[in-house]
């Protein structure tokens, strides 16, 4: 469904109310992307240290694709949301992209005079545990994420991942 078309990628953690950013950016942007079939590779390195006391809360990446209408107007692609995996480690996830979908005809309606697509006012609400019961998407394809985690001070808060963590 994503196919030859030009797609930038936004990213964003949400994360509990314990949780801080030690380092690096909680948000960031990729280049343009384009490519003639449904596989993309942004190639996007995101540096982020995260700090808490409590596990309540652990942080999510959050992923918006945007691309451009007939009219070279940023329009939303697609949101999807990934655990940041908790046990140190070399991972792949494999995430589904979801695009809201309009929750009536007369939404529907107004978005397509418009020209806008129907957006959420906070991307971040599809990795939050409340508020998104009622919300109708549309798959619309996969992402994959490597992520490269380290844990450190870990064991003086009782957790053992089995290596020196």
């Amino acid at each position: 469904m994503l196919r030859g078309m030009d797609l930038m990628c936004k990213y964003s953690y949400e994360m509990g109310s314990d949780w801080v950013v030690a380092a690096g950016l909680e948000e960031g942007f990729s280049q343009r992307c384009t490519s003639g079939n449904e596989e993309f590779v942004f190639n996007l390195p995101m540096d982020c240290t995260f700090k808490s006391t409590n596990p309540s809360g652990w942080p999510r990446i959050v992923i918006e694709l945007i691309g451009q209408d007939n009219f070279n107007q940023d329009q939303p692609r697609g949101f999807c949301w990934a655990l940041v995996p908790p046990i140190p480690g070399s991972r792949k996830i494999r995430t589904a992209i979801y695009l809201p979908q309009a929750s009536s005809k007369m939404q529907a309606l107004s978005h397509w005079f418009t020209g806008n697509a129907v957006n959420f006012t906070d991307p971040k609400i599809i990795a939050r545990p409340n508020g998104r019961e009622m919300t109708r998407v549309q798959s619309v394809g996969y992402v994959t994420i490597q992520f490269d985690v380290t844990a450190s001070g870990l064991s003086k808060f009782g957790y053992d991942f089995g290596k020196d963590s």
